[in-house]
């Protein structure tokens, strides 16, 4: 004789399983939802630092000059000679006891010294972001004009007019 199942107990298998499978299918849904949402987030930017470092000091003289009302001191440059002048300029210049070396416009001849242009009779450069012109220095080779006065001294004894 074969066994009478139970209607009641069916059901409730029947039912359980599609319970059970819907959860099944939900719980899936939300691990691949929360997985893809890790993957494809965008990245978040690294936090602010809590204190900004101080912005450096500045290095220049001006406002030690402008306590002690002084110019700024003129750096001891010889000017030898000029290759040629304006924006392609190149002077050739002796930092103090220095041999004399060429530089051309824009170039660095010192920390905080740099040539800003090659004139026909003078260099500027600019110093603590302020311009100077030095001129070159005359000698007595080059000034066309003749001496004044005599070429020799008068003679001992002798009357000048």
């Amino acid at each position: 004789m074969p066994i009478p199942r139970s209607r009641p107990l069916l059901r409730w298998s029947t039912q359980g399983s599609l319970l059970l499978k819907a959860l099944a299918g939900l719980a899936l849904a939300a691990g691949v939802g929360g997985g893809a949402a890790l993957v494809f987030a965008p990245a978040t930017p690294p936090a602010p630092p809590l204190l900004l470092p101080a912005p450096p000091a500045p290095t220049g003289t001006q406002d030690v000059l402008a306590w002690f009302g002084g110019e700024p001191a003129r750096p001891d440059i010889r000017i030898i000679g000029l290759i040629s002048s304006g924006a392609d300029g190149v002077a050739l210049l002796a930092l103090g006891q220095d041999r004399p070396r060429a530089f051309r416009v824009g170039q660095d001849i010192a920390q905080g010294l740099r040539l800003e242009a090659v004139h026909a009779a003078a260099i500027s450069i600019v110093q603590d972001g302020q311009v100077q012109e030095i001129a070159v220095a005359r000698t007595h080779a080059d000034d066309p004009r003749p001496p004044a006065g005599p070429a020799h001294p008068p003679a001992p004894g002798t009357a000048r007019n």
